[in-house]
């Protein structure tokens, strides 16, 4: 498995991934439409970009064929030393490990490399697949932010799970790739 940089010819695959109303079901609720999806490619690329960089936006690749299959990202917080992990996967790829094996490539960039103390991720209470690979990964529950989130003209709660250094240092290491344009 390959996380490599964003590039803007990739707004196809991202859209097929972003149109589906499975992949969309626990982010926002809707699929985007092909508009949506294009700002929102764009802005993964101008965040590779950004100088310092805060957000860490790949695409989850399968090497041998280039097919995209989703998204991985590390976003930093306001105080650096802590990021938000996020991803997500074209759902003919769910249930084979690929979310779990790219997320675990992220944390092994924000502890060595980025110098973290803490990691955190969130999801919907019934996106169950996603706390799964969180507990994979060694992430702790944390608790559940009650209507902290507005999507779909709801409010909906998260759940949040978190790893520090020190319980990461304890796990497997890493077997997917990294392509970055520039040094973390």
């Amino acid at each position: 498995m390959l996380l490599r940089e964003w590039d803007e010819r990739d707004a196809l695959a991202v859209q097929h991934i972003h149109a589906d109303p499975r992949v969309m079901r626990y982010m926002t609720g809707q699929p985007e439409s092909p508009e949506e999806t294009q700002t929102t490619l764009q802005h993964w690329c101008a965040s590779a970009r950004q100088q310092p960089r805060t957000a860490y936006n790949f695409a989850v690749v399968l090497p041998a064929t280039g097919q995209i299959l989703g998204r991985s990202g590390l976003y930093l917080n306001t105080d650096p030393r802590i990021a938000h992990l996020g991803y997500h996967l074209d759902a003919n790829y769910w249930g084979h490990g690929y979310s779990t094996e790219a997320a675990r490539a992220l944390l092994h960039l924000g502890f060595v490399h980025l110098g973290l103390n803490r990691i955190y991720a969130e999801c919907h209470p019934d996106n169950l697949a996603s706390s799964q690979v969180m507990v994979k990964l060694g992430l702790r529950y944390e608790g559940c932010l009650r209507q902290s989130h507005w999507a779909n003209d709801s409010w909906w709660d998260k759940v949040v799970y978190a790893i520090l250094a020190e319980e990461w240092r304890q796990l497997p290491d890493v077997t997917c790739r990294i392509e970055m344009t520039a040094n973390p």
